[in-house]
């Protein structure tokens, strides 16, 4: 037995190894035959004996059946997005800024911003436990099943502590086009085939699209003595996790500005899509005091390089109504590859900016994305304008319901006011289902629109009282059985505990998005104080202008909306706002403190993590420091630590705080 332990153990280091300098290096050791033949190996071994099977087995990497499902989790910090900058001069003013504010000259990291799917893994005593998608900043999907199937990825490394380790996982370029042949739908990009992919329910389907990932930050979990960037990165490099080979250190400004300029004419020979460059502060001991927005970190930008510029012929004009009634008009356009992606519309914005650059249907126009996952028509090629071109007209009346369409003063947008308006609606009620908003799952577009045209869904309020008309539901075309019906209801009925913001952001106001939302939410508390702020009070709050001030002020006191509250309250739809923690013990001299953990104990170090962070909304260090409030500590603690504790009078705790 010990002889096929050893072989196990030999062959799974053997294999590892291979696979490290293939799928990180690229550098293959051996030839496919002789890797699979090893491989085959492993595998007949590990049938043979499955209780010797070890759990960073290169076999263990691609699970059995198909899941039913993704579980959701809390991120332990927030995935927050970066600030983007579209000129040197902006990356100039980011660098003197934070120069001024730490009163430094600070050394700068260029990082690939690549443009795939974001992943923070989770190792536990040095195994890899959890593989979160990005998914609102604060709640992600784990997706660790499909995650293992990428090579590239440790399965373990060794650090006992629990750690966070984030990236990106992509698809390169070659991938893409070979995987794009062989679908009878091909996916548009590379970046929705990555998206795609990881969010596949069979995991054996993922192994086969041959993802990649690079990763590039750990926002917790470090040990103290690593104090930069760059020492972040050759932590991850000496643990085997693929990190990017284009990464430069710069303290010189006009340097560093050459290199992003230079960089951007050579992208193009890169195996895999950028998204643009990230510029990032290497001191990681001033991250905590430039600190973050609600939306993006101080301490590092993104930098998009110059948008490409492809010209098509733009076919037709689609119009259509948004969830507030804003009018949108569309540009159908003959299809066009736009910087990997497959574009056959592009926005017009409105009418105004149809009339001021003249643009015509039958018109060669010049269309660009700047930062926007939608791209923009630019102008018109006038050189190749021809006779057949038609002038595009405004629109006057609603393409939904007919009704007169207004222009607010002020506003280039013509609006639908209309709200019984059919597509306004369903649009509404779409937006207030999804992920950004209440994230009610299982219902999309084309089933809301069925279930509005049989009125059994004419408003948000209609949601909440599906559960009563099952067999209605159940004899549309909608392909949703008894089973997927009782999840809805579920999924339905659980989005009543969302709380006042997600509530908030799904409304639909006017200029009111979710961050805003968390914001109004977490200032009022409750939906009934909002209701009755005065519009001083809302244009003397941070982020709130006159113009969003009025719209929720208006959107408030329309009687309308005011029975649509009444009746969301009346099936127990939650107008309050959630506590950003439960149950904390605010007057305990515990409270918001800082804890060292030594010793042992009945209970594991996370598990007392766990009940202290619960209890109190603490935080924790690895070290003893003048930060630290108290040290607690078990059987056999480290005397150092004890002693050092004791130079710098930090009470020491004996009894178990947590129970």
């Amino acid at each position: 037995m010990m002889d096929v332990k050893l072989k196990i153990q030999q062959l799974v280091n053997l294999i590892k190894n291979y696979d490290y300098h293939y799928y990180v290096l690229s550098e293959p050791l051996i030839d496919d035959f002789e890797y699979d033949m090893l491989y085959k190996s492993l595998q007949q071994l590990e049938k043979d004996h499955p209780d010797l099977i070890q759990i960073d087995s290169p076999t263990q990497r691609v699970g059995g059946e198909a899941v039913k499902g993704f579980k959701k989790l809390n991120h332990n910090s927030p995935m927050l997005s970066l600030e983007n900058a579209f000129s040197t001069k902006e990356i100039a003013n980011f660098i003197d800024n934070i120069n001024f504010q730490t009163n430094s000259k600070n050394e700068f990291v260029v990082e690939p911003k690549i443009d795939g799917v974001s992943i923070s893994l989770t190792y536990k005593n040095g195994v890899l436990v959890h593989a979160l998608t990005r998914g609102d900043g604060s709640v992600g999907e784990d997706v660790l099943n499909n995650v293992k199937t990428i090579k590239s990825i440790p399965l373990t490394i060794p650090f006992t502590k629990t750690i966070e380790i984030r990236g990106e996982i992509f698809v390169d370029k070659k991938t893409f086009l070979a995987i794009n042949n062989q679908l009878e739908k091909p996916f548009a990009n590379a970046r929705n085939l990555a998206a795609g992919t990881i969010r596949n329910l069979n995991s054996e389907i993922t192994a086969q699209r041959k993802l990649r990932a690079l990763f590039y930050y750990i926002p917790n979990g470090l040990e103290e003595s690593i104090t930069t960037q760059t020492m972040v990165l050759e932590q991850l490099k000496q643990w085997k996790f693929p990190v990017s080979d284009t990464i430069r250190v710069f303290q010189n400004k006009f340097q560093l500005i050459n290199y992003l300029e230079a960089f951007d004419k050579k992208r193009e020979q890169l195996t895999f899509n950028l998204d643009g460059l990230v510029i990032k502060l290497n001191s990681l001991l001033f991250y905590q005091q430039l600190g973050a927005t609600s939306k993006s970190p101080r301490w590092a930008i993104a930098f998009k390089f110059s948008p490409k510029f492809v010209q098509t012929k733009l076919t037709a004009v689609l119009i259509t109504i948004g969830r507030t009634g804003r009018v949108n008009y569309t540009a159908k356009l003959e299809s066009v590859n736009l910087d990997g992606t497959k574009v056959t519309a592009a926005t017009l914005h409105n009418f105004d900016y149809i009339k001021t650059k003249d643009i015509r249907i039958n018109d060669t126009v010049v269309i660009y994305k700047a930062g926007e996952i939608i791209p923009k028509v630019l102008k018109v090629n006038l050189e190749k304008r021809k006779n057949d071109t038609i002038i595009i007209q405004e629109q006057k009346y609603c393409p939904s319901c007919n009704s007169k369409l207004v222009k607010i003063v002020d506003e280039v947008d013509q609006y639908c006011t209309n709200e019984t308006c059919k597509e306004r609606n369903i649009q509404l009620i779409n937006y207030f289902v999804s992920k950004t908003a209440m994230d009610i799952n299982g219902l999309n577009i084309n089933t809301i629109t069925k279930l509005y045209e049989h009125n059994l869904v004419r408003s948000i309020v209609d949601l909440y009282d599906l559960k009563d008309k099952k067999n209605q539901v159940l004899k549309l075309d909608l392909k949703i059985g008894d089973k997927l019906f009782n999840k809805l209801v579920d999924n339905i009925e659980n989005s009543k505990q969302k709380g006042m913001a997600r509530l908030l952001t799904g409304l639909g106001i006017k200029h009111v998005g979710n961050v805003l939302a968390k914001n109004l939410a977490n200032h009022f508390k409750n939906i009934k104080a909002l209701q009755h702020a005065s519009l001083e009070n809302l244009i003397s709050l941070n982020d709130v202008g006159i113009t969003v001030a009025e719209s929720l002020y208006n959107w408030f006191h329309d009687p309308n909306h005011l029975q649509l509250i009444e009746q969301l309250e009346l099936r127990q739809v939650k107008t309050d706002q959630l506590p950003l923690k439960i149950n904390f013990e605010t007057n305990s001299i515990y409270f918001q403190k800082r804890f060292l953990i030594t010793g042992s104990f009945n209970i594991s170090r996370d598990q007392i993590k766990d009940l202290l962070s619960a209890k109190f909304d603490c935080q924790f260090a690895s070290e003893v420091k003048p930060t630290v409030d108290f040290v607690i500590a078990g059987n056999k603690p480290t005397l150092r630590k004890i002693n050092h504790a004791k130079e710098l009078n930090i009470p020491i705790i004996n009894e178990a705080i947590w129970t």
